[in-house]
């Protein structure tokens, strides 16, 4: 009985892989590889140009909510925030409380900040763009200032130091592989995230 158990078995030579089997899915597994590695670029940059511009949309949202909730500043609870985008310097945009005269625009964001109107500098990661601030039908508005007076949640959306209110504003953020998403702000204060085919 020990013995059949100890029986030497006979070992198959054929068995494993020839070098040429072993070369074809070495040679599968480079290609599946490469092209993991060469869209991984591309991948990653349209999950960051989605997660900025919603980033960029939330500092819209705060303005409007620091507007709607009284926020104070100077010493007074009148105030109304906004935010300040101009292509001409691309790679940031401002958050400002418009102090009296109360007239809807940032009078000292280039400039910011300079302790006037302009409270911040926000400025775009990775060489992501402001590439367009446009309307509905896609004539330029640069620049832009979006703010907002309590006690409605309304837009307030001018283009440079103009008073005529605008009724839609489109903001599209460019990645560096020119991929491209917009945030869309409506005169009734509704602001959204979509996509932007150039």
């Amino acid at each position: 009985m020990i013995k059949k158990f100890f029986k030497k078995t006979k070992i198959n030579s054929e068995a494993g892989f020839s070098i040429l089997e072993m070369l074809a899915v070495l040679g599968i597994f480079a290609v599946i590889t490469a092209i993991v590695s060469f869209n991984y670029g591309k991948f990653n940059n349209q999950i960051v140009l989605t997660n900025l511009t919603y980033e960029v949309a939330m500092q819209i949202r705060e303005a409007q909510v620091f507007s709607f909730g009284v926020r104070g500043a100077g010493g007074t609870f009148d105030s109304k925030y906004g935010v300040y985008f101009n292509t001409a310097n691309g790679n940031s945009f401002y958050s400002f409380v418009d102090k009296a005269p109360f007239d809807g625009v940032c009078g000292d964001c280039l400039a910011c900040p300079g302790g006037g109107e302009c409270q911040k500098i926000i400025t775009l990661p990775r060489n992501m763009k402001i590439h367009r601030v446009i309307n509905s039908v896609s004539t330029d508005l640069n620049p832009v200032s979006i703010s907002f007076n309590r006690p409605n949640p309304d837009a307030l959306i001018r283009q440079g130091g103009n008073s005529t209110d605008q009724s839609i504003v489109n903001i599209v953020i460019r990645s560096p592989d020119a991929q491209y998403k917009k945030i869309v702000v409506r005169q009734n204060g509704y602001i959204s995230v979509e996509d932007y085919n150039e």
